[in-house]
């Protein structure tokens, strides 16, 4: 199965319906819409098996640093590693989402940057790493991420 690409630059092991709540999450989590969820939530009612998603979800219940919100995302965890990761972008999704749930948020943020490397233009795992380094207060590492990436972005680039 040839991978996908959504138009944020993030590859998908397969396409299908929920690509464009994917896209839609991504958009929504870059630009601070609080749409976030039920556009997951549509994504994952399209395509039920879409193991980004499951990992975004777990991601974003990680993020406000709430050790209730922790059994949510763990259980996004399970369900993503049911799902399967079948390209590069997935499988750092997952292991960002794994590092996360254990606490581990500035080995969360060097997985993406080491997926950033082969893929420096995926605005969502751009993001991310700099979420997580905010929340762990890694601003050196902030900065180095974006600079790191920034070449490869054009004003052509999505997002």
């Amino acid at each position: 199965m040839m991978a996908m690409s959504d138009r944020y630059g993030f590859a998908h092991g397969a396409g299908g319906p929920g690509l464009v709540g994917f896209a839609e999450a991504t958009h929504a989590v870059v630009s601070y819409r609080p749409h976030v969820l039920p556009a997951l939530d549509r994504a994952l009612a399209a395509q039920p098996g879409l193991a980004a998603a499951h990992a975004l979800h777990g991601l974003l219940h990680i993020l406000p640093a709430r050790p209730e919100l922790l059994p949510v995302a763990a259980a996004a965890q399970a369900k993503a590693h049911a799902a399967g990761a079948a390209t590069a972008d997935e499988a750092a999704l997952l292991r960002t989402l794994d590092l996360s749930v254990a606490g581990r948020q500035r080995a969360a943020a060097d997985a993406l940057d080491l997926q950033l490397a082969r893929n420096p233009t995926n605005l969502l795992l751009v993001k991310l790493a700099n979420m997580l380094r905010f929340l762990s207060g890694d601003l050196a590492g902030l900065v180095g991420s974006v600079v790191r990436v920034l070449p490869a972005w054009t004003p052509g680039t999505a997002g």
